[in-house]
């Protein structure tokens, strides 16, 4: 579920980043990333606002400098509705700070003991045992792995949930996908989906790990999803959402009316949970 925000001159995959540079127009800078690729693409970071392009390698600087300009009055549209997301602050995990977990808020305390560095749940607070000289990365790490430790233990349980649902079944080391879902259970948008069937050769795998631009991520090749640790902080409601999101990648890889129909049918609250997603720590 990218939280990037896409333009594009023509239709077409964003492969992976290789060379910088930068370029700018105007107020508007934009990093330049040279690919082999036939068209350019620009992005707008949905958290910092930073425009990132990607290009052909042999693209020229003026041709470069043509696409951005074409772009600046949509770029200076998606980073004015950046600066009024809703905000919540930032811990440094100092003794005091205000935590998420699984939607509630818990007060942080840090403790130098003798006990395994790391994070660890007590009640109405969470204690993390560091270094006293711990730096900030080291102690974002340690709650990292404590969400990482908590999605895990989850996740597995909401995961065979929207299996259920969604009529996914795992039979032996295969997982097979039969959406049972029909008539006027699923209509219009979505049907086409319900009505597919489709055998994985694979077992489904889950990875927890920090990113910094989605919420989750599906690879349909390697039948893995990637899930941000930072979901940790939301409510299960939101953490369902995820999941069965990414679960229904498996069977429609674009975010295309028939996609967006199935997801509707199941989580009618979906807006409230889209704008959720949207909150930003400053």
């Amino acid at each position: 579920m990218p939280m990037f925000i896409n333009a594009a001159n023509s239709k077409g995959s964003i492969a992976r980043f290789s060379a910088m540079e930068k370029i700018k127009v105007e107020e508007i800078e934009a990093e330049v990333f040279r690919k082999r690729i036939k068209n350019i693409y620009v992005t707008v970071d949905s958290v910092t606002g930073e425009a990132v392009i990607s290009a052909p390698a042999r693209a020229s600087v003026h041709r470069l400098e043509t696409f951005l300009k074409s772009q600046l009055g949509w770029i200076r549209k998606q980073r004015a509705g950046i600066s009024v997301m809703p905000r919540r602050k930032k811990s440094n995990f100092d003794c005091g700070d205000k935590i998420e977990l699984l939607g509630k808020e818990y007060t942080l305390v840090t403790r130098a003991g003798k006990k395994p560095y790391g994070v660890y749940a007590a009640f109405e607070n969470l204690e993390m045992y560091a270094p006293a000289d711990a730096k900030f990365e080291y102690k974002r790490n340690l709650m990292d792995n404590f969400y990482a430790s908590k999605l895990a233990s989850i996740i597995p349980q909401i995961a065979e949930k929207w299996q259920e649902r969604l009529g996914i079944r795992t039979e032996s080391n295969q997982l097979k996908l039969i959406f049972k879902i029909v008539g006027d259970k699923i209509s219009g948008c979505g049907k086409d989906i319900a009505e597919k069937n489709i055998t994985l050769g694979k077992p489904l795998k889950f990875v927890y790990k920090r990113m910094k631009s989605c919420w989750g991520s599906c690879n349909i090749w390697k039948k893995t999803i990637t899930l941000n640790t930072e979901l940790a902080k939301k409510n299960i409601r939101i953490i369902e959402y995820i999941t069965a999101h990414e679960l229904l990648h498996l069977k429609e890889i674009k975010h295309n009316k028939s996609f967006n129909g199935c997801m509707k049918t199941f989580f009618q609250d979906w807006k409230t949970i889209e704008q959720e997603l949207k909150i930003i720590d400053s």
